[in-house]
């Protein structure tokens, strides 16, 4: 449950895609496994188990977009990967909406795309572009050079 809203949060997946070409930063903490109530679709409750990830946010101005990652070990830190990107809405009963990104390690993956953030609609090529909310920033899914 979140104690700002006073309810439990809900997911929903906006986007996936894998072959992503990603940047593990060295600046991560790391989470330990643990589980949650989240509410699902229909009105439902569902318990989620999360395993054990690194995670880090990257501030934007007026906005902050978590990453998870799945998979990676600490010699991972600071390496170009390529991964699976699940982009996530988080949301709160208050009307609150989060964007986070969960990124899953590709073992003998290759990367055919790049992630991009940004505030304006620099990058044409683009094969989905996703907004952020509450923001005037998107997330730009590039072929990768």
């Amino acid at each position: 449950m979140d104690r700002r809203s006073g309810g439990q949060a809900s997911y929903r997946e906006l986007y996936r895609l894998a072959g992503v070409a990603v940047r593990v930063s060295t600046h991560m903490r790391w989470c330990e496994p643990h589980e949650f109530m989240a509410q699902t679709p229909d009105g439902g409750q569902a318990q989620i188990a999360v395993p054990g990830h690194w995670r880090n946010s990257v501030p934007l101005p007026g906005v902050f977009i978590n990453r998870h990652f799945f998979g990676f070990k600490q010699s991972d830190l600071g390496r170009q990967v390529a991964a699976e990107v699940l982009v996530m809405e988080k949301s709160f009963p208050d009307g609150r909406h989060f964007v986070h990104l969960d990124i899953l390690k590709m073992a003998g993956g290759v990367a055919r795309f790049a992630m991009k953030i940004s505030d304006n609609d620099k990058y044409p090529d683009a094969i989905k572009k996703i907004p952020v909310g509450g923001s005037c920033y998107k997330i730009f899914f590039v072929p990768w050079q």
